[in-house]
């Protein structure tokens, strides 16, 4: 069985070791605009439904998509304990609360599908000590009230 790992937040040594090599990355905004999925200017080209699963980066996809995803109606992404998740969280950083805060700013209200019951997480809803610095996965769906 092999280990996928990441080559993020290494020293070179370890960069060495792991036998990364660079990738180039893009932001999913400049993606979508430059592969010409989307008139820059036209607010009417909208995406239904949007999932987001991009092993423990998608705080970097929502970082990166703040146009694209102004134009979501429904966006769904996985949290967990590994990636880019788990290094910020190191660093004391409050990723999953960032992600949903860059989401509410564009009127999306975000929910934790448990089994048969919604937790809301948006709009006072948020609480530090449950959500924040948990090592388990689930997704997050939120809808743009737009």
């Amino acid at each position: 069985k092999q280990e996928m790992r990441s080559c993020y937040h290494k020293s070179s040594t370890k960069l060495a070791e792991l036998n990364c090599v660079p990738v180039k990355s893009s932001s999913l905004d400049s993606i979508m605009t430059h592969e010409h999925f989307f008139e820059e200017n036209n607010d009417n080209d909208l995406i239904d439904l949007m999932l987001i699963d991009v092993e423990g980066w998608d705080i970097r996809v929502i970082q990166g998509g703040i146009r694209i995803l102004q134009r979501t109606k429904y966006v769904e992404f996985e949290y967990n304990w590994k990636g880019e998740w788990m290094e910020l969280s190191k660093s004391n950083a409050k990723p999953l609360r960032e992600a949903i805060t860059i989401l509410e700013k564009m009127n999306f209200v975000c929910y934790w599908p448990g089994q048969d019951e919604l937790w809301r997480l948006s709009t006072g809803c948020w609480n530090e000590k449950v959500y924040d610095g948990i090592p388990f996965w689930s997704n997050i769906a939120c809808v743009n009230t737009k």
